[in-house]
Order: structure tokens, then sequence, then C-alpha cells
């Protein structure tokens, strides 16, 4: 075992959810950590590496949010339904420090896989325009929703929202009881990119920021792409049950990298990631077991 040296540590601080999760949800751990436990390894791995908190979802405990301050966290993910059944929490957020809400807008497929629906959702962007909350839209792409990116950006601006960022659906927690015509193909994959060129180029910056997670892999359409995969490299995930992962969407028992020991992460030395391909995408969607194996070196 060695002592993770990286840049990135994402602390996850529940698996809990409001809603008994998604049908796509990800989410593959469990445990909850105390809010206590959580400031006490913020203060310690802040010294260290950059820190970030994730949920399941967050809301489910107010006082996590003390912590955020202490990794100097002004952004949080959330699902909505918090803020929607009870919006004062948006002036405890930003007694804390909160400035940007980044939550789930799944358009196309929100009623299919959330019980949050659009009206709810758009009601809480009232609440967070009225507390002078900025706002990013968080959407998970299938194969229904693919072919409608510019139609997403142009609704992103309408509502008001700084940014938009697009996950792939990935095979993975809830998600693998899905029915497998959800995952993109590679051809769905590549009609995304240049989707995506469209509209960077129609939304300068200070319009809308627009992003998309590594789950897409590397954009073969662009030779300009610097696409690196830093999981188990230069970022991990310590879950509540203190084992480490290579990235959040691979947080799942038997995929284990790792320990969180006396405030210190500790990794098997074997970790072999070069970061040409997305870990989880080739584990989940494509079911490459054999690279990712080759890759994080794990024992059977």
């Amino acid at each position: 075992m060695v002592e993770y040296e990286g840049k990135e540590v994402i602390l996850m601080a529940c698996s809990s959810c409001n809603i008994k999760r998604c049908k796509h949800c990800y989410i593959s751990y469990e445990g909850d950590r105390t809010p206590l436990e959580l400031k006490k390894l913020a203060n310690i791995l802040t010294k260290r590496h950059e820190v970030y908190i994730n949920g399941a979802e967050v809301l489910v405990n107010k006082e996590y949010f003390d912590s955020y301050k202490i990794v100097n966290q002004n952004w949080m993910l959330t699902n909505g339904f918090e803020i929607y059944k009870n919006p004062s929490i948006l002036d405890y957020l930003k007694e804390r420090g909160i400035e940007i809400v980044e939550m789930s807008y799944h358009f196309g497929i929100q009623d299919k896989i959330s019980k949050i629906n659009n009206s709810m959702l758009e009601k809480n962007i009232e609440y967070l325009k009225a507390k002078d909350m900025k706002f990013k839209l968080l959407v998970t792409i299938n194969t229904e929703n693919y072919n409608m990116i510019e139609k997403m950006c142009d609704k992103a601006v309408e509502l008001g929202a700084y940014g938009i960022e697009f996950t792939n659906f990935l095979s993975q927690g809830n998600a693998r009881n899905m029915n497998s015509t959800n995952l993109l193909s590679s051809e769905q994959i590549s009609a995304f990119f240049d989707q995506l060129l469209i509209v960077r180029k129609k939304y300068s910056k200070e319009q809308l920021i627009i992003d998309r997670s590594g789950l897409f892999g590397k954009n073969k359409n662009n030779s300009n792409c610097h696409f690196d995969c830093i999981a188990g490299r230069d970022m991990v995930v310590v879950t509540p049950d203190d084992n480490v992962y290579p990235c959040l969407f691979l947080a799942k028992p038997g995929l284990e990298i790792g320990k969180l020991a006396d405030g210190k992460i500790l990794l098997n030395e074997y970790i072999e990631n070069e970061g040409n391909l997305c870990l989880a995408q080739e584990l989940c969607n494509n079911n490459n077991e054999e690279f990712v194996s080759k890759v994080l070196k794990l024992r059977k």
C-alpha cells in the first residue's frame, strides 16, 4: 500500500436519498457518515488534497453543509426534491456559502426515470432566481434524447441557467435494471459530439457553460480533444465505509483500490491508469472487464 498523492478527493457523505433513488441512479455503495465524521475528514484531507463533497443526496442532512465551508465548496448537487418541499432551505444553504445549485433535469426522459417532474424542477428554478442563486442543469443522455442537444441548450438559456452538463447513461446501480436499449452506441455518441460542437459555437461561455462528463469517452471526431481519465491516478472517491474507489461511477463493492486509515488514503501500488479510455464506460457499458482489470489490477 502507498499513500495517495493525487490532486482530487471526492468525499461521499451518504448513500441515503429522499426519493429512494431514481431508476437511472448509478449509486452502488451503502452507508451514511455523521456530520461530525465528515467535518473531521474534511479538515484532515484538505491539508493535502482538493476535496469535494457529494451525496447521493446531501440534503437528507443539512448539517453536512458545515463541511462545505471547510473545503471551500460553493456548489452542491441535488435531485431538487427537498428544495421543492422546503424552499426556505435555500436561505440555510446561502448562509453556509452555497452560491450554485447543480440540479438534475433530464430533458425528454425526466418522467420515465425520476419521481420529480419538470414542473417541480421549474418551480425550483423560480425559487433559485428569487434568491439570486446560480443553477446548472445536469442531464442524463440515453438513446431517447441524445439527438436533442441543441433544444436542451436553448431551453437552459431560456430558463436562465448559467450552465448545463451532459452525462452518458451508465449501466450501474439501479440503472442495471433498465433495458440495455438505453445505452448509446458508438454512432450515437459520435452524433452527440457533433451536436456538442454546434451548440458550443452557438453559445459563448458567457451565455451558457456547456460541459460533458468523461463517461462519453474520447471525442474521436475532434483531433483537438485532450481526453484524460484521471480515475485512481489524480482523483479518488472515499465512501462512508472508508473504502477508496477510482471514481464515483465505479464506487461499487469489489472495485476497491484502497482504504482510508488514520486520515490517510492508502492505495494498492499497482494502479496503472494511463487515462486513454473512461474506466466506468469501459466496464459498465462496454463490458470490457479485461481492460479495467488490467488497469486496476483487480483481484478476482
